[in-house]
């Protein structure tokens, strides 16, 4: 695999290049990495991008920082995942704009490079594999990802595809077992579509990015949004809701917290003041003074820097306060938020919503960390094809029983509780909520 880093600090390079080296040699892969001191030089050289199968940017780059550098390669290669990582974790938003497939922070970087490369192998593996068939028109080979959906026609079966149709004489049922795992679902005995370019599934009724509707049976309509919902992930009972006052007292909490932030975020105006100090102090020979300064400096801007901004008040005092509980309890987190600024919940309702799927996410990843020393929690919280998309993947030191697509709680178990106040607002809106869970690892997927 050809793996591009590109950071305008040496230091940098030369650690994220020795983790990912550590990480090929445990899982036996072998990776061809080339570093990149800028974005301007990485820009040119567009056989290695071409060749590339993932990018890591520093954002923080003298000259083209990685935002415009990742706009600009993103243009050409839409498909090449790029990993953005930096310092601070309120680039975040801007990850989301330019297409990143995921947002890493420099501090937890050793904790959270395995399971970031091994989600995108997945990924790789599953979307850019290479596939060959004996088609009416002759042997093809595709990638996974280009085909839209297969249908059944008579007694062929048509693969329509970004590259056009093509025609097989195989049976559904054998092409269903050759694309497992790759994303695919069997959205009626007639199809097999690409989860990928569905754009919802409501009313019986699938639509394609392509305009494509198809019709999905009553019988396998539950299985099927199952599935969707999970792909998507990563996936009317009120009890214990919040009292009224209770939520009007979180809320003005969270306010408040939200308040600091933007007072935060107000005073990086003044840093440009202070660094026309250290200028001076090294222009006058004071390199001393000026290296505290600095360094004083640099530990002021990761504070005031390190808020999550979604360009929603609520949803960044929620995050922002459950982010700096997970540091606290030394749990690192792999995230992905877009811009939610025209989310329609109340605001009690995003407290719930939240508040409970992260709570229930620290206090299993707790466990762990007690356990192994060592846990991450994945993020997603954006807004795709007007639907707001929250999913939150954590470790677990044992199974959770789920029947239903609910928690069956034990007794002194709070957990399923704050799941069923999730329920609720997931009825109030006709959303869908899906829970998973194994020996290793508990997903929750809401879709509103």
């Amino acid at each position: 695999m050809n793996i591009i880093i590109c950071d305008d600090r040496i230091d940098d390079r030369k650690n994220l290049s020795d983790l990912l080296s550590d990480y090929g040699e445990k899982k036996n892969y072998e990776f061809a990495i080339t570093e990149y001191e800028s974005g301007e030089q990485l820009c040119e050289e567009q056989s290695a991008l071409e060749a590339c199968q993932l990018l890591f940017l520093d954002i923080n780059m003298q000259g083209m920082d990685g935002l415009k550098t990742a706009m600009r390669i993103k243009e050409k290669y839409p498909k090449l995942l790029v990993v953005l990582v930096t310092a601070y974790m309120n680039y975040a938003l801007d990850g989301y704009k330019v297409k990143a497939s995921r947002f890493l922070l420099k501090d937890n970087l050793a904790d959270t490079i395995e399971e970031c490369m091994d989600d995108l192998i997945a990924e790789i593996n599953k979307n850019r594999r290479i596939l060959e068939f004996r088609f009416v028109e002759g042997t093809i080979k595709l990638y996974a990802d280009d085909i839209i959906y297969i249908e059944t026609e008579l007694h062929k079966n048509v693969f329509y595809t970004e590259k056009g149709t093509f025609q097989i004489y195989k049976k559904l049922d054998e092409l269903e077992n050759e694309f497992n795992d790759m994303g695919f679902v069997r959205a009626h005995l007639s199809f097999l579509v690409n989860m990928r370019y569905i754009t919802k599934i409501s009313g019986y009724v699938m639509t394609l990015t392509t305009g494509k509707k198809i019709p999905v049976p009553k019988a396998r309509y539950a299985q099927v949004k199952r599935e969707y919902m999970l792909y998507k992930g990563e996936e009317r009972i009120k009890i214990a809701v919040l009292t009224e006052q209770n939520q009007k007292n979180r809320i003005a909490d969270y306010q408040d917290r939200e308040e600091i932030y933007e007072s935060q975020r107000r005073k990086m105006h003044d840093y440009k003041n202070q660094l026309s100090t250290i200028q001076t102090l090294i222009k006058n020979g004071h390199t001393d003074e000026a290296l505290s300064f600095t360094q004083k400096l640099t530990e002021s801007i990761a504070v005031e820097m390190s808020a999550i901004n979604t360009n929603h008040p609520v949803v960044n005092a929620v995050l922002n306060q459950k982010y700096r509980s997970m540091q606290e309890k030394h749990i690192a987190v792999i995230l992905k938020v877009g811009d939610l600024q025209e989310i329609c919940l109340e605001e009690e309702e995003i407290v719930i919503l939240l508040s409970n799927l992260l709570d229930n996410a620290i206090r299993e990843s707790e466990k762990v960390v007690k356990n192994t020393g060592k846990a991450v929690i994945h993020l997603k919280l954006e807004c795709e094809d007007h639907k707001l998309i929250f999913a939150v993947r954590n470790p677990v030191t044992e199974k959770v029983e789920i029947e239903n697509d609910t928690i069956k709680s034990k007794r002194g178990d709070h957990h399923g509780i704050g799941l069923l106040n999730v329920k609720a607002v997931v009825d109030k809106y006709g959303g869908d909520m899906v829970l998973s869970c194994d020996e290793n690892e508990f997903k929750a997927v809401v879709i509103l």
